[in-house]
C-alpha cells in the first residue's frame, strides 16, 4: 500500500530553500488535483513548466513566483509499512 505526499519546495533568493508538507492522501487522484490547487494559488508566475512523472503522479514548477522565489509543487510516493514491520526493541541509550 502506499500514500501520496503533496510537497511545495520553495527557494527564495536570500534565504535558505524550504520544503513543507501539504497534505497526505490516500489516492493519486487526489493528491494530483491537491498540486494542481496549490500551484493555481501562485499569481502570475514565470517561467511555469508541468508534467507526469512515470509513477503516474504530476508535479508544477516556476521559475519565479513573486521577489524572485522559485517554486516546485510535487507528489511524492511512499510505501505504507504494515503491522509487524518493525521488530520490538527498547531504548539502548
Amino acid at each position: 500500500q502506499h500514500i501520496y505526499i503533496v510537497m511545495v519546495e520553495s527557494e527564495p533568493p536570500y534565504s535558505p530553500p524550504s520544503t513543507d508538507i501539504e497534505g497526505v492522501y490516500s489516492s493519486l487522484e487526489d493528491a494530483n488535483n491537491a498540486v494542481r490547487r496549490l500551484a493555481n494559488d501562485f499569481v502570475d508566475p514565470e517561467g511555469c513548466e508541468n508534467g507526469t512523472k512515470y509513477d503516474g503522479t504530476i508535479y508544477w514548477a516556476a521559475e519565479d513566483v513573486g521577489n524572485g522565489e522559485s517554486a516546485r509543487v510535487f507528489v511524492k510516493l511512499w510505501e505504507v509499512r504494515g503491522p509487524g514491520s518493525e521488530k520490538p526493541c527498547d531504548w539502548e541509550n
